[in-house]
């Protein structure tokens, strides 16, 4: 008998805790809806990753590109890739830079590689991914010469928008976004620039 109290205390203990939680998911949802994912966050002390993760609501590109800067911020999510280091600050881009020597050129010059690619950037369902700065430097870091890219160098990586939850969009952070960026600059942009280079410096009559 005392053994069935205590089975029926803890079944509506459960029960309780159950529909406490479904209130507070209800609740959220509802204060999501009404000030969206960020203002949520901010009225509740919680990280923006934290409210979807208990809300457990569907992520959007907009979603996606605030739960990934966040994480970049807040150093959660991987920032190397190969030779490059990736970083954010506060105007929400993510910067890929790199000093390397790719073989193009003579052996004792350095390249340095800037580029810009923002996951899901201000809400779009794709990943802007421009080479925006190029220097190449001589073996006492002298410039040689250096170039712009001012949406010459510039291409839209497509892929996946939407969500189930937060893991898999990490997930997709690093198993999609960082190899195919990498792969987009390194073989389809940087050729470009190289060539450019090439031809400016045929034109200087140096090398």
């Amino acid at each position: 008998m005392e053994y069935k109290i205590k089975e029926m205390s803890i079944k509506q203990s459960i029960r309780r805790i159950l529909r406490e939680q479904n209130t507070f998911k209800e609740t959220l949802i509802k204060t999501i809806d009404e000030n969206g994912v960020y203002d949520t966050a901010k009225i509740l002390g919680l990280t923006i990753t934290k409210v979807v993760e208990l809300s457990n609501i569907k992520i959007t590109p907009e979603i996606a590109n605030e739960i990934l800067y966040e994480n970049m911020r807040f150093n959660e999510l991987k920032n190397t890739y190969k030779e490059f280091t990736i970083s954010t600050n506060m105007d929400g881009v993510f910067y890929w830079q790199a000093q390397t020597r790719t073989g193009r050129f003579l052996p004792d010059m350095l390249e340095l590689i800037s580029v810009a690619a923002t996951p899901f950037w201000d809400g779009s369902d794709y990943t802007p991914v421009e080479i925006d700065w190029f220097t190449l430097f001589d073996s006492d870091m002298n410039i040689i010469i250096e170039t712009e890219g001012g949406g010459d160098y510039y291409q839209q990586l497509k892929h996946q928008t939407h969500f189930k939850n937060v893991k898999e969009l990490l997930n997709w952070y690093e198993e999609f976004y960082l190899p195919e960026v990498y792969n987009l600059v390194m073989n389809t942009l940087l050729p470009e620039v190289h060539q450019d280079i090439d031809d400016k410096l045929d034109e200087r009559g140096s090398y």
